[in-house]
């Protein structure tokens, strides 16, 4: 084929070449006078070729526009080879056939592409020399296919536009076409268990046995042999055409027999494939695991191979080839050894057109993954260019060196702009640099290099300084660089730790022809380095122009306004007067589509890496594929993250609160931001609110908008309609909100104004050219409140006569407004305040919960309006009527019986009002002794019967004088107001029969205890049996006081009521260390005796405090558990561990008994009440009663008595 389009005719297209489909079809030739004719169609295949550029004109050619090859001619066209690789057909082909290419252009071709572009440059050749078997016979005559008619030798007289033959062309050469035999089948299975049908154990005698182009399966098992090949063969793997990358499956395992030998040593001249291995171990000499030591392999293919465990080479290639693929292998080095290449190109020997692809090059600490050395020995071959491509070459001593002059070419290539491609590799982690060498003409775009310990990318000419040696025109465009220089520099001298490191020792002028551009570089040690120059003559302008720096500001670090992570930057060496010109470089721009979405609605942002510091797009690449950018919505959402393809990226900003808002872009910590005013309609939003105000004040009224800023509003005209018997305008009636602005002129009537607004009415008009902005008020209307109680007036806008509603901004120009409007209502004021307790001790107020403020209205002008005192004793009401209120306070009573750390009333409180009474500690304190009366009115003074009537309370014995657990209010009312304003009414609270002040809001309750402890004090019951029906008298202890004295204390028995029944007298304190107290007790109900003491003198002592009686009447063999509850003593600070016990009944008693209590007219117990009992025969017995007026007779026989 022959081209004759230039790269530059075509800018935007790739500069390696471009993809193009071209059709192969291979007819029968019928034989024919004078002329043969079209046959049948025996083969045909479409495929995309690579079809190199012509080079640039050279303007010292005789015709300017043509350009200058190698051999010095200028040439119009570039000649190229297309090879089509057919063998999948299958077809046979006869001793003549007529081959046919077709490929579509912009009017030509089965499928016309209608555009221009390179194809319209393309012409068909044929290769020059004499035909030969397999080639071109016929060189005077064509088969084509052309409308036009004296294209045709014969002016078309035997017909236009068909495929057929015609004469007198001028021989231009041949075409070679390759016919392959059809190989045999070879099977090896070391077990015969996975391939029964397998004729060898062993690949070597496969190998012996097959002839040149046989193919050798290998199934899965181990093989522990050195296998030699000296004719061309195809060696399958079991994992044949199956990526060695991540695969895990059955394998074809080759360990060498002899480790200091090549595992497959290739000794011919000739093409080998060997594919679908697992190389374990081996090559301990100085041989590869895959080895070859004789003559050119060209079209070698090594593929999809797992090598490990080698301490030399996996692949050393001592004799060379053309087009050599090494593709989808895995080569894990941790074994290998110094002095070792991974994959080692064996100069001079020419490895032109080598791939290597796809490859995993991994944890070979000591060497290079690639090594080559040798004089442009791995460059163009006829067919391609060397390449390597989508390779990981990670954790090695080097990723590769391709030696100072190796890769590439120096002279202009013959296949396009560049003679070699470096391209989608990862070169990570490794102790040294990820690539060095010198490359001549190579294109190296879309590789990472990461984290290498020196260099991310090193050219260099390892200090040779000949013409031919070194890096040169050469491309490094479209790579990131990142994390290199992370390590020491082992040859420090210089120090050459950066992204891309540039030597300064190459050539004169050699290292300035190099282009790096559109390179992502961030977080190296240095970006990129200029080393040391040896002639002052190398010291040259490098273009590192349109670079990414990770920052706008470009590198150079902060002190010269780069970016602020200085390892951004450019460095040259000491001693070099060259640059490295990096401006302009790479910034980022971020726009939105439109400037304003409305909420819900979309917007498509763009992120571009495309335009320059100079605010250019320069052509030529683009910053790595895959550069990761996030995305942060304001007043918005976004899809976040995002990666860059071909410069640009982007996302979708839905928007969902007004505001002015946007997307900030960031790509490696350079952050931009695209501004999006996001509005809540399309048209904006004028409203008045609902308000609630009292009477006779004050009231600013605003007119609101919603989000203004970028609508163009410049005015605004309305009227504003209210109830004239409600509300009157003040004399500044109205003011500019902040959405008006501190420039806008305002004008308005009122029905006070020289020329008065109707009645009810202000009409408004609102300038400022700069234009409205922000949300909020537009205006505040003035007005003082005039109207009662429960008035109400509208707060409408209107517009001006001649306009619609939805025209108040610029008169309708270029705007829409909607109106929704609210109303004025004139509320009562609010009542609040606090409740706080009376009775506290000094400190902080105590706040009281619960308190009920009322204050009954009058329906329905006039409503009920109450509230319940919070936690802080806080209450707050309104919403009162136009009537006056009378406002009470209340808190519901301590039920009787409940003595606890709630309700903070204890027998010690008794104890404190019989110790006043006898003046042994008298109270002084108002609220106290008041809180003591709890016995109201019916007696004159304190006194002990204050005490008594606390002891019954705790014990649930009711009385209707007795006030304990009452609250009392202060004040208990207030007087009858209209609240026409706030006010603020506080109460105190007092809690009747809390004499010591132990009453809190939020009482602390000790935990019980699971045990006792060294400091517990000890009461409990002691364990009784009794006959049934007798009286049984349980002792009640009270044990390691320590020393403390005993004032009062109470609790509660809780007990089987089938088993036993308290007594009327349930607890005495006759002869126990507490009979100096006076002792209550009371059985609310089944199963519950309530126990208080108290008395002016204390008690003290471990021992029995009282006794416990009871009268069994369960079954005999019964027992219930006795248990001690709410056991306190004293104020109840000390920590108490309660003991109960049991009272079983043993068996019957004949005994009977009478009992009973003595009261006064007014229900109260009658003490010391002496009662008589008579029986038939006159013989008596006498008792007293107890303090509860109780008494009782026992031990009676079956008989008649009076009392």
């Amino acid at each position: 084929m022959v081209t004759w389009a230039p790269n530059s005719d075509w800018p935007l297209m790739p500069a390696g070449g471009w993809s193009h489909p071209f059709t192969i079809n291979i007819y029968n030739a019928v034989p024919g006078a004078p002329l043969n004719t079209l046959g049948s169609l025996i083969a045909t295949s479409t495929q995309a070729k690579l079809v190199p550029w012509r080079p640039a004109a050279d303007p010292t050619c005789a015709t300017p526009t043509m350009w200058r090859a190698a051999d010095t001619l200028c040439y119009n066209g570039y000649a190229f080879n297309l090879t089509f690789d057919m063998s999948s057909l299958n077809a046979v082909l006869p001793n003549d056939v007529i081959v046919g290419i077709a490929y579509n252009t912009q009017t030509y071709g089965y499928t016309p592409i209608g555009v221009g572009g390179p194809y319209d440059s393309l012409n068909v050749g044929t290769t020059p020399g004499p035909p030969s078997v397999g080639t071109d016979k016929s060189l005077d005559r064509v088969f084509w296919d052309t409308v036009t008619a004296g294209w045709y030798t014969d002016g078309g007289t035997g017909g236009v536009g068909i495929f057929r033959e015609d004469t007198n062309w001028t021989g231009y050469g041949s075409i070679p076409i390759q016919i392959n035999a059809t190989p045999i089948v070879r099977e090896v299975d070391d077990d015969f268990a996975q391939c029964p049908l397998a004729t060898f154990s062993t690949i070597q005698a496969a190998v012996t046995a097959a002839g040149a182009g046989d193919i050798i399966k290998v199934c899965a098992g181990t093989y522990t042999e050195n296998v030699s090949i000296t004719k061309s063969l195809t060696l399958q793997g079991a994992q044949v055409g199956v990526d060695a990358r991540g695969r895990a499956a059955a394998e074809s395992i080759v360990i060498p027999a002899n480790p200091a030998v090549a595992t497959f040593a290739f000794s011919f001249s000739g093409t080998f494939v060997v594919d679908g291995f697992s190389f374990s171990g081996g090559s301990a000499g100085t041989q590869g695991v895959i080895y070859n030591d004789v003559g050119q392999n060209p079209d070698s293919q090594i593929l999809n191979n797992r090598f490990s465990g080698y301490s030399t080479q996996a692949i050393w290639l001592n004799r060379g080839g053309t087009d050599i693929t090494i593709d989808k292998n895995v080569m894990d080095g941790s074994s290998i050894a110094g002095g070792s290449q991974v994959m080692f190109f064996n100069g001079p020997q020419n490895f032109n057109g080598l791939h290597i692809t796809n490859n995993n090059v991994i944890n070979n600490p000591n060497r290079a993954g690639v090594f080559v050395d040798g004089n442009n020995n791995v460059s163009e071959s006829a067919t391609r260019d060397p390449l390597i491509s989508g390779n990981l070459f990670n954790n090695n001593n080097v990723g590769m060196n391709l030696g100072s002059r190796s890769f590439g070419k120096l002279g202009t290539p013959a296949t396009g702009t560049y003679a070699g491609e470096i391209s989608n590799n990862t070169f990570s982690n490794n102790a040294f640099d990820g690539v060095q060498g010198g490359l001549q003409h190579v294109l190296v775009t879309g590789n990472t290099f990461s984290n290498n310990a020196r260099a991310g990318l090193a050219l260099t000419s390892f200090g040779n300084t000949g013409a031919d040696r070194g890096a040169q025109n050469s491309d490094i465009k479209g790579n990131l660089f990142t994390g290199n220089g992370s390590g020491p520099d082992p040859f420090p001298n210089p120090d050459s730790r950066a992204g891309i490191f540039l030597s300064g020792t190459q050539g004169v002028g050699l290292m300035g022809t190099n282009r790096l551009n559109f390179n992502r570089i961030v977080g190296n040690f240095v970006g990129i380095k200029y080393g040391s120059s040896v002639a002052a003559g190398n010291n040259g302008t490098i273009d590192v122009e349109n670079n990414w720096w990770g920052c706008n500001t470009g590198p150079g670090g902060a002190a010269t306004g780069g970016c602020v992570a200085s390892p951004n930057g450019t460095l040259v060496f000491a001693g070099n007067t060259g640059i490295l010109d990096s401006s302009p470089w790479l910034v980022l721009t971020t726009s939105a589509a439109t400037p304003s979405v409305i909420v819900g609605g979309t917007d498509n942002v763009t992120s571009l890496l495309t335009t320059n510091s100079d605010n250019v797009t320069p052509g030529g690449g683009f910053v790595p594929n895959g550069t990761p950018a996030t995305f942060v919505g304001t007043f918005g959402t976004v899809v976040s993250p995002s990666t860059f393809t071909s410069g640009s990226t982007g996302t979708v900003f839905t928007g969902t609160a007004q505001g002015v808002g946007g997307v900030a872009t960031t790509v490696d910590g350079q952050t931009v931001s695209a501004p999006i005013t996001v509005y809540n309609a399309t048209c904006s939003a004028v409203t008045t609110d609902n308000v609630s105000t009292m009477t006779n004040v004050g009231i600013s009224i605003p007119v609101n908008t919603d989000l203004m800023t970028g609508r163009g509003a410049i005015s605004a005209d309305f009227v504003f309609n209210y109830n004239n018997a409600v509300l009157t305008p003040k004399v500044a009636a109205v003011l500019a909100g902040p959405v008006a602005g501190g420039g806008a002129v305002i004008t308005y009537r009122t029905p006070t104004s020289p020329i008065p607004s109707p009645a009810g009415t202000v009409i408004v008009s609102v300038v400022n050219s700069g234009g409205f902005t922000g949300a909020g008020a537009l205006v505040t209307m003035e007005f003082d409140v005039i109207g009662p109680i429960g008035s109400t007036s509208p707060l409408g806008i209107s517009p001006i006569a001649g306009f619609t509603s939805s025209q108040l901004f610029n008169g309708g120009y270029l705007q829409c407004n909607t109106v929704s409007t609210g109303t004025l209502l004139v509320i009562s004021g609010t009542v609040s305040g606090q409740v706080t307790y009376g009775n506290a001790p000094a400190g902080p107020a105590i706040p009281v919960r619960g308190v009920l403020i009322d204050a009954p209205g009058t329906p329905p002008n006039s409503p009920n309006v109450s509230d319940i005192t919070d936690a802080g004793g806080l209450y707050s009401m309104s919403g009162f009527g136009p009537d006056a209120y009378v406002i009470t306070a209340s808190k519901t009573a301590y039920p009787v019986g409940t003595s606890s750390v709630a309700t903070g009333i204890f027998a010690d409180d008794a104890t404190a009002i019989v110790r006043h009474v006898v003046g042994l500690e008298v109270l002084t304190n108002p609220t106290q002794l008041a809180a003591a009366k709890v016995s109201g009115v019916v007696t004159p003074a304190l006194s002990s019967f204050d005490a008594a009537l606390i002891s019954q309370w705790i014990v649930a014995i009711p009385s209707p004088i007795n006030q304990t657990g009452q609250w009392k209010l202060s004040p208990t009312s207030q007087p009858s107001t209209v609240y026409t304003a706030n006010a603020t009414q506080n109460y105190t609270a007092l809690l009747m029969g809390d004499v010591n002040q132990s009453w809190n809001n939020d009482p602390l309750s000790r935990p019980a205890l699971t045990e006792p402890t060294d400091r517990s004090v000890l009461p409990s019951i002691t364990s009784m049996e009794a006959e049934k029906g007798r009286e049984v008298i349980v002792p009640f202890r009270i044990d390691n006081l320590g020393g403390k004295s005993v004032g009062s204390y109470q609790f509660d028995i809780e007990f089987d009521p089938t088993v036993i029944e308290p007594v009327t007298t349930a607890a005495d304190v006759m002869g126990t260390q507490s009979e100096g107290l006076t002792v209550i007790s009371n059985s609310p109900e089944a199963g519950l005796l309530k126990v208080a003491a108290y008395g002016a003198l204390p008690a003290s002592g471990d021992g029995v405090y009282v006794n416990l009686k009871f009268r069994t009447i369960g079954a005999v063999g019964s027992t219930t558990q006795v248990t001690i509850k709410e056991f306190m003593f004293n104020n109840g600070s000390d920590e108490v561990f309660a003991k109960g016990g049991r009272v079983s009944v043993t068996r019957e008693s004949n005994d009977t008994g009478i009992k009973g209590r003595v009261i006064s007219a007014f229900g109260q117990p009658v003490a010391n009440a002496k009662v008589i009992l008579t029986a038939t025969d006159g013989t008596t017995r006498t008792t007293v009663t107890g303090s509860l007026g109780s008494y009782e007779f026992g031990g009676l026989q079956q008989a008649k008595h009076t009392q």
